[in-house]
C-alpha cells in the first residue's frame, strides 16, 4: 500500500521568530499644541496685509537671490577647471 499513499518531502522548518514588541509611549491626557495655520503665520510676519503686487515682488526677489547664489556656485566650479596646476620645484643641475 505504500505506493498509493502520498509521499511528502521532508522539510527543515525553522522556528518562527517572535515579533518585536513596540514599547508604548507615555500617556498624556492633553493633545499636542495646534500648529499655527498658514494665515496665522502670514499675520505674524505681516505678509497678510501686503497687496498682490508686493507679494509678487517679494517672491521674485527671493527667487532672484536664490538664482544669484546658485550662479556664483556654478561660476566657482567652472573657474576651478581653469586654475593652472601647481608646478613642482625643479632641482638645479650643477
Amino acid at each position: 500500500w505504500d505506493r498509493f499513499l502520498p509521499k511528502f518531502k521532508k522539510r527543515n522548518v525553522k522556528a518562527k521568530k517572535p515579533k518585536n514588541k513596540v514599547e508604548k509611549k507615555e500617556y498624556t491626557p492633553f493633545p499636542p499644541p495646534q500648529a499655527p495655520s498658514k494665515i496665522d503665520q502670514q499675520l505674524e510676519s505681516g505678509e497678510y496685509f501686503l497687496s498682490s503686487k508686493e507679494k509678487k515682488q517679494k517672491q521674485q526677489g527671493e527667487r532672484s537671490e536664490g538664482r544669484k547664489a546658485e550662479k556664483e556656485e556654478r561660476d566657482k566650479d567652472r573657474a576651478a577647471s581653469f586654475v593652472p596646476p601647481k608646478e613642482k620645484a625643479r632641482k638645479k643641475r650643477g
